[in-house]
């Protein structure tokens, strides 16, 4: 499953990126794959948590380990929100990064 996105802050263009999400049938799970004009690429994993798919990486910030998921939720045909969330203490406690609004073109 791909998709375009185009990030924009009022009617300027911040970023491009593309998403692929796909099934990975030797891992038997599901991952994004996501690279953006800025030269960003990241590796997400799909996790099915109480009945809501997040996708998981991990990062380093400040030489401290921070797990990061992310999920998104369709509010109608043509609006999705994108939460994310940050963890520094191995997942026990969850820290809401931002929400974010996506709008379908097509």
């Amino acid at each position: 499953i791909k998709d375009d996105w185009v990030y924009k802050d009022a009617d300027t263009v911040g970023y491009k990126a593309a998403m692929i999400r796909s099934y990975d049938a030797s891992a038997k799970k599901w991952m994004l794959y996501y690279a953006d004009n800025a030269y960003r690429s990241q590796i997400w994993e799909g996790r099915f948590e109480n009945n809501e798919w997040w996708f998981y990486r991990e990062r380093t910030q400040d030489g401290k380990r921070i797990i990061i998921k992310i999920k998104w939720i369709a509010v109608n045909k043509k609006l999705v929100q994108q939460y994310i969330n940050r963890s520094f203490d191995e997942g026990k406690t969850w820290v809401l990064g931002s929400i974010s609004d996506y709008k379908r073109n097509k």
